[in-house]
């Protein structure tokens, strides 16, 4: 296995499973998330934080699982990589927005990423 074929798959990992692990967990602890969602982004949203996390936790557990495979992998990447810059500017800086930035920056060199072996996509050419 070639390191230039090895290192989409590892980048894929990277941006797709703290996506898929965090929405489980959103889905199954809605209420533990609440704390992350800032009072400006609940009145701009308009829904209760628990609507929006478990609605939240299923797109972030599809978009993670849609990577993992690499199925529209360069598309889920961009959307992760949109995705993460609403999270980074409600949350404002943290520690856990920089992790997120790490995140981001993966998503676009993923999103960059033009063959991507290993993945669901590569077997539709």
């Amino acid at each position: 296995m070639k390191s230039e074929k090895l290192s989409p798959l590892i980048l894929r990992l990277a941006v797709g499973l703290p996506f898929f692990l965090l929405g489980i967990d959103q889905l199954l602890h809605p209420q533990q998330w609440i704390g992350y969602l800032a009072l400006w982004a609940e009145n701009l949203l308009g829904v209760e934080p628990l609507q929006f996390f478990f609605v939240n936790g299923f797109f972030d557990t599809v978009l993670g699982l849609l990577l993992i495979l690499g199925i529209f992998t360069r598309v889920c990447a961009v959307i992760a990589a949109l995705h993460l810059t609403g999270v980074i500017l409600n949350l404002g800086y943290n520690e856990i927005a920089i992790r997120d930035l790490g995140i981001l920056l993966a998503a676009v060199v993923l999103a960059l990423t033009k063959k991507v072996p290993y993945s669901l996509d590569s077997r539709r050419k």
